[in-house]
């Protein structure tokens, strides 16, 4: 979904890498069909390529960690957005990969059970989660959490143990 944000085509990035035989080359910003494309100022962006009938072969090859590793020693930071968790596989497919997770969920969307169940897997992947994301705030919900009532609610809606 970021190509829309930056307002670029989905038409090259990872799949499309992959289905044309997932090459490299000198610099992975110089490979056509990864298409990676500098969007502002230290920010640089690849997308997926549009859709895939076979994501699991992608995420489980040896050519996808191959571009992870590659990345890492191209790029300081690299932030990977995948799927809600529980919906497909692909986030732990990924979370196995990287080494970092930031776990974001929607207020008032996501169950007590199901964010304990999704975090149970992550740490299960053994990686380290750096914390927890809670978006969908309205501006007054956003006020009303700004004081001590914040740490009552919190505890009242997602346990003493999130």
């Amino acid at each position: 979904m970021l190509h829309r944000h930056f307002s670029k085509e989905n038409d090259k990035g990872l799949i499309t890498w992959f289905d044309a035989g997932a090459t490299f080359q000198d610099k992975m910003e110089n490979h056509a069909e990864l298409g990676i494309e500098q969007v502002g100022e230290n920010l640089s962006l690849l997308r997926s390529g549009g859709r895939s009938r076979t994501p699991t072969e992608i995420l489980e090859s040896k050519a996808f960690a191959e571009v992870l590793e590659r990345l890492q020693k191209e790029y300081e930071l690299i932030v990977v957005d995948s799927p809600p968790l529980g919906a497909v596989t692909d986030s732990l497919l990924i979370a196995e990969q990287i080494d970092e997770v930031i776990y974001v969920c929607r207020f008032n969307r996501a169950y007590k059970k199901h964010i304990r169940q999704y975090v149970r897997a992550l740490q299960g992947a053994k990686k380290d989660m750096l914390g927890i994301v809670l978006n969908g705030l309205s501006p007054r919900r956003i006020e009303y959490y700004s004081n001590y009532r914040y740490y009552r609610s919190y505890k009242k809606y997602y346990g003493a143990e999130a």
